[in-house]
């Protein structure tokens, strides 16, 4: 924890975040209709467009430049391309509003 001391973070505070961290990792349900999607997600879930500001960096959207070539590493089929990008779409705006909560 002392690393964490470094930025600013008390161990009081650090202590009490681990609390909410677990070994288990969260198991949920993707219809198989879905992986398409997921599996292009988790390809480019590196690729955010940042800004800085005075509260720090924050997220905005998925850089759709690097989308051309995941996709294409992946094999997707541009007949499939339309429903996996409105399927992107949608996983990016809710991640981002996840973001949004975290640097409240």
């Amino acid at each position: 924890m002392d690393d964490l001391a470094f930025f600013g973070v008390s161990d009081k505070d650090a202590e009490e975040a681990m609390k909410d961290v677990s070994d288990e990792p969260e198991v949920f349900e993707i219809l198989e209709e879905n992986w398409p999607t997921v599996e292009f997600f988790m390809a480019v879930r590196g690729q955010w467009r940042t800004a800085s500001s005075m509260a720090g960096g924050i997220r905005y959207a998925l850089d759709y430049s690097a989308f051309r070539e995941a996709r294409l590493g992946l094999g997707i089929r541009m007949s499939q391309w339309p429903g996996i990008f409105r399927g992107v779409q949608i996983m990016e705006s809710a991640a981002l509003e996840v973001f949004n909560e975290q640097t409240k």
